[in-house]
């Protein structure tokens, strides 16, 4: 039952002051630009050019694939903390996606697992650590059931970010293909690219994919991302994504997996992460609480973390563990003070 009066009126005042600050604070710089490193070109076979970067020089090898309607800046503050801590980290924009073109083979997961292939090849990937974020986790999925060759021979772990494999275009009503079929019509409308642009109308429209407390500048960051996609690449691969059905590729992958999910996430909630858990034979799912979709930007630090720990040989169930621990201080931390301010 809703609760009405002055409480619940200033609750609404404050929500839409929140929205309001959101759509007009300032973006920093550092939420939207990647550290100086070395261009990567990369020409896959279908003449698609692949536009990435090199960041770092440790022993260790990070390769991070980013999200739908995203680039690579969203691993930013990911590739920084991973950077500082020795590891050399190559991040790269999926065709259609940033700087990155198309090619004859056109928008689907399996063009895009064969461009994240040939990432790992042209980079001498060896022993690395592989984290797919969203349609990023797809494609790294698509890449283990149609080539699990090239992951056993270049890739010491998996990190599956806020992602499914499969069950995106049911929405729980009898009208599922009708739902599914309209958002990709409506994503592929050019004024929502407009829209989200737009500063003050951006942050409404991109609010549900972040967790409890959003960053402003993250909201206004994931609007102008969405809006740079073009829109026949937001709808082709929307529906590609919808399409998916991976689960029953992935019972004979045998590199270890970490499944990491945002408790929040209202496009790829946990129970997607759950299968995906259930059906990877070495896979660990790790659970984060109040937070959404884009965990590269809401759990920068957390995420490094995991890969570091990844990296350096630990199983996925230990490297949660590890992860584990400063969320728990955080949470306590933040109960603590809401506890003083109640008294």
């Amino acid at each position: 039952m809703p609760v009405t009066g002055p409480g619940s009126c200033r609750s609404i005042a404050g929500t839409l002051a929140g929205w309001v600050r959101s759509a007009v604070a300032p973006v920093a710089p550092s939420q939207l630009e990647l550290p100086p490193g070395s261009p990567l070109t990369v020409r896959t076979d279908d003449g698609a050019v692949i536009s990435g970067r090199a960041v770092g020089c440790g022993p260790r090898l990070v390769v991070l694939a980013h999200g739908w309607t995203n680039d690579s800046r969203v691993w930013s503050r990911v590739v920084r903390h991973l950077v500082g801590e020795g590891h050399r980290v190559v991040v790269y924009d999926q065709r259609g996606h940033g700087a990155s073109t198309i090619g004859t083979s056109g928008l689907t997961l399996s063009a895009l697992a064969g461009d994240l292939a040939a990432v790992l090849e042209h980079v001498q990937a060896d022993k690395a650590v592989v984290a797919g974020h969203s349609m990023g986790g797809m494609a790294l999925q698509t890449l283990a059931a149609e080539d699990p060759g090239v992951l056993r021979a270049r890739v010491r772990a998996l990190a599956l970010v806020s992602t499914a494999c499969d069950g995106l275009a049911r929405y729980g009503t009898p009208f599922d293909r009708l739902i599914a079929a309209g958002l990709c019509r409506l994503v592929g409308v050019r004024s929502i690219g407009r829209a989200t642009a737009n500063g003050f109308v951006g942050p409404l429209v991109v609010r549900p994919v972040v967790g409890v407390e959003p960053d402003s500048s993250d909201l206004r960051t994931v609007g102008a991302m969405f809006a740079a996609t073009p829109a026949r690449v937001r709808r082709t691969l929307l529906a590609a994504m919808q399409a998916m059905d991976l689960g029953g590729s992935l019972g004979s992958l045998d590199v270890p997996v970490l499944v990491v999910s945002g408790s929040d996430d209202v496009l790829t909630p946990p129970a997607r992460s759950r299968r995906i858990a259930q059906v990877v034979p070495q896979a660990h799912q790790v659970l984060l609480p109040g937070t959404g979709h884009m965990l590269p930007l809401e759990e920068p630090d957390v995420l490094a973390s995991l890969l570091a720990a990844l990296g350096r040989g630990l199983a996925p169930a230990e490297a949660g563990r590890l992860a584990a621990a400063p969320v728990a201080g955080r949470l306590a931390s933040a109960a603590d003070a809401s506890l003083e301010g109640a008294g």
